[in-house]
């Protein structure tokens, strides 16, 4: 059991318990999304991805760990659904293996789930 699985697993069930936080921005505004969507952050050779764990709101622990081993097995080996590029409501990042003292990223992350991202 990971620690990012956990984190999943919680994060989940405070965004079922505050819904103004799972959300996309949308040219009309914000908009709350019933589903949990949670964009994990996977390194890869060339760079950094965060597809989407989908619906992990339905999980419970040991499936949301099941699930994340699924799908950083999946992306790194270029097997991902269009659908778990496009549709993180939210995105935990993983420094974990970095020297990190501070870290500060945007409340929502613009293009989820029905735009682009821009960086």
């Amino acid at each position: 059991m990971s620690v990012t699985a956990c984190l999943i697993h919680a994060l989940a069930e405070s965004l079922i318990e505050h819904p103004e936080f799972n959300a996309v921005w949308t040219p009309d505004g914000v908009v709350l999304v019933v589903g949990v969507h949670i964009g994990v952050a996977v390194a890869l050779e060339d760079g950094l991805i965060a597809p989407a764990l989908l619906d992990c709101n339905l999980f419970g622990l040991v499936q949301t760990a099941a699930a994340l081993e699924d799908l950083v097995s999946r992306t790194r080996a270029g097997r991902l659904r269009a659908v778990e590029l496009a549709s993180p409501t939210f995105t935990l990042p993983n420094l974990g293996v970095y020297d990190v003292a501070s870290f500060a990223a945007p409340a929502f992350t613009l293009g989820s789930s029905h735009h682009k991202m821009w960086w």
